[in-house]
């Protein structure tokens, strides 16, 4: 072996041992939760800074709104009757950067009632309209909020001659769940991997299946674990990498880390606080296949997280509950999983 030769290979070793040490040193990074208070220092800021959301009007029916195959918004314990007028959620979430956005609207069936949530088996008389509105911040002000994307579930006109009255109904009445997918512009300061570039982690293998199942459970476990035992730092380190995303979707300043973070630690305050136990769900995928989550099987808030808690508020009797809407991610074959 000559005296190149060698010198080569010890510098082949070291390069091996450096890039080893510094993965270690980032798989045992350790967030605290004043890390997730300090993300505004993360956070890029633009002279023109876009928010986007989308206005709800509904009537006789649940529903999910999806943006880029990330729930963004949904119902589930609406009852025939039950009207909303004008909500509002940001989207902001489920941008990753600018350009053609896919949104999924899915009209899902009233329950029967609130108490069993047991749905009806068809979408019956169901009303859906959303409007995506943009809003372009400047030096943090409003400039005016702005139309870019309507829809209307479809419907007809029928007179009702007992009331002498034209009303509206759905068209297609006897269908179990309805979905319309279409897509619209955004225009972002920001460009975030997120989970564009993660692993698809959809599989028709039923082993592998059963794997990925029981590696998201561990996690969720993990998590449940640390809310029932207030361990703010330990769930910090577990969701620091999410709430950097989202800090950058929103710009977030100092004072938005506090009021997001608080999320995670208001109901604490309730002595009656407690982690619900984690069963009776199914893994879900989003993402188009490079997220998953698990979410209960119903009927009981059908379609929400299977991770939650209940307590009870200053002046109530009955239990609140928070629902804690995590869903995971392999950034890179052979990672594990992680809080995206």
């Amino acid at each position: 072996m000559t005296n190149k030769t060698l010198i080569y290979i010890l510098i082949l070793i070291t390069n091996i041992s450096c890039n080893q040490s510094k993965e270690k040193d980032f798989m045992n990074t350790i967030y605290t939760q004043q890390d997730i208070l300090d993300l505004y220092k993360t956070v890029q800021h633009f002279e023109e800074e876009q928010h986007y959301g989308v206005r709800i009007k509904s009537a006789n029916c649940n529903f999910e709104i999806l943006i880029n195959d990330k729930k963004v918004f949904f119902v589930n314990r609406n009852k025939i009757g039950s009207v909303i007028n004008g909500a509002y959620a940001p989207i902001n979430y489920g941008l990753l950067k600018s350009g053609n956005q896919k949104i999924t609207i899915r009209i899902l069936p009233a329950v029967q009632n609130r108490q069993t949530e047991i749905k009806y088996p068809t979408l019956q008389n169901a009303q859906l309209d959303i409007e995506i509105v943009a809003d372009d911040f400047m030096d943090g002000e409003s400039t005016g909020e702005y139309s870019i994307f309507e829809w209307e579930s479809p419907k007809e006109i029928k007179f009702i001659e007992s009331e002498g009255i034209e009303m509206p109904y759905f068209t297609q009445p006897d269908l179990p769940v309805f979905e319309h997918r279409d897509s619209f512009i955004a225009e972002i300061p920001f460009d975030i991997d997120g989970w564009n570039n993660s692993v698809n982690l959809i599989t028709n293998d039923k082993e592998e299946l059963k794997e990925l199942t029981e590696e998201a459970v561990t996690i969720f476990k993990e998590l449940h674990k640390n809310f029932q035992e207030k361990n703010l730092d330990k769930i910090a380190n577990l969701v620091y990498q999410k709430e950097k995303r989202v800090a950058q979707q929103l710009y977030f300043k100092e004072s938005d880390c506090r009021e997001n973070w608080d999320y995670y630690t208001e109901d604490y305050k309730s002595d009656n606080f407690t982690m619900v136990p984690l069963e009776n769900f199914k893994l879900v995928f989003f993402g188009n296949g490079k997220m998953i989550g698990l979410e209960l099987n119903g009927p009981k808030f059908q379609w929400d997280s299977a991770l939650y808690s209940k307590y009870i508020e200053k002046g109530n009797k009955g239990y609140s509950k928070t629902f804690y809407r995590f869903l995971l991610h392999r950034p890179k074959p052979g990672a594990p999983l992680e809080v995206i």
